[in-house]
């Protein structure tokens, strides 16, 4: 006979990581979870902090804060909804899909996805520009408030090659900092991290901004999770796993974060 601890032990796994617990977990719901500000779930007398991926998301309760649900609608596109503190979650309701297909992009940018480690160094080129920029909201953030950013004192974005021509610079303030994204046209850029002696993953990395039109037909197909009204918190996630969907990893953290989610 299993005792309660084990019992609650393979439930809990089952929750965090999708693991089989049973017939319960076979028919979960899957979701990802993200935060606005400080905030706790409660699974099984637990409690975790977002942001995080689980297998099955049934029954878990908002301890403290605001939380962000996601997982993939009846139509393929990715749903969330925002719960407070002392809600169930509850995405079945909203017309939530069998599985989250739709959400491995959100996950990747979270770093949570299921049976991956949390809370190792991911290094200043997570948090800025990569592969292509769509800079949604015509301007360029950098966080100096993540934990991966605590040494870094300015960006630097060059046009063209990594001696090129300076686009823009934004130096260290205390949260985060942004700049017009006028100077940005289409095209090549680089940017570095000006430290003495800095690190390795500190290395000038290249991104491209995308077209006007390419930019325009990003706005266009986002614009269907506004129509949902499911307020802004949940509108800016799911536009946020639409554009991690697609490889816009730098567009969506910058969503998630000019709304207070937290993305690590």
């Amino acid at each position: 006979m299993k005792s309660a601890v084990g019992c609650w032990g393979l439930a809990f796994l089952a929750w965090t990581f999708g693991l089989p617990a049973g017939a319960q977990a076979q028919s979960g719901q899957p979701c990802t979870v993200a935060a606005q500000g400080a905030a706790g779930l409660r699974i099984g007398g637990s409690e975790v902090e977002p942001p995080l991926s689980s297998g099955d998301c049934r029954g878990a309760v908002v301890a403290r804060g605001a939380v962000v649900a996601c997982t993939s609608g009846a139509d393929g596109l990715p749903m969330c909804r925002a719960f407070g503190a002392g809600q169930t979650i509850d995405l079945a309701a909203a017309g939530a899909a069998p599985s989250a297909d739709g959400l491995a992009g959100l996950q990747r940018v979270l770093r949570v996805r299921p049976g991956q480690a949390a809370g190792q160094p991911r290094g200043a080129e997570t948090l800025l520009p990569s592969k292509v920029v769509l800079m949604l909201d015509a301007v360029l953030l950098v966080d100096f408030a993540e934990a991966d950013m605590q040494d870094v004192d300015a960006v630097e974005f060059r046009r063209d090659a990594v001696d090129g021509p300076v686009a823009a610079r934004i130096d260290r303030v205390p949260g985060p900092a942004s700049t017009s994204g006028a100077p940005f046209t289409a095209g090549p850029y680089y940017w570095s991290v000006p430290i003495p002696g800095g690190r390795p993953n500190q290395t000038p990395r290249r991104f491209s901004v995308a077209s006007e039109s390419e930019r325009q037909a990003a706005l266009e197909s986002l614009r269907a999770f506004e129509r949902q009204q499911a307020g802004p918190l949940a509108t800016a996630m799911m536009r946020a796993a639409w554009l991690a969907q697609r490889n816009y990893d730098y567009d969506a953290l910058a969503t998630m974060k000019a709304v207070g989610l937290r993305t690590r």
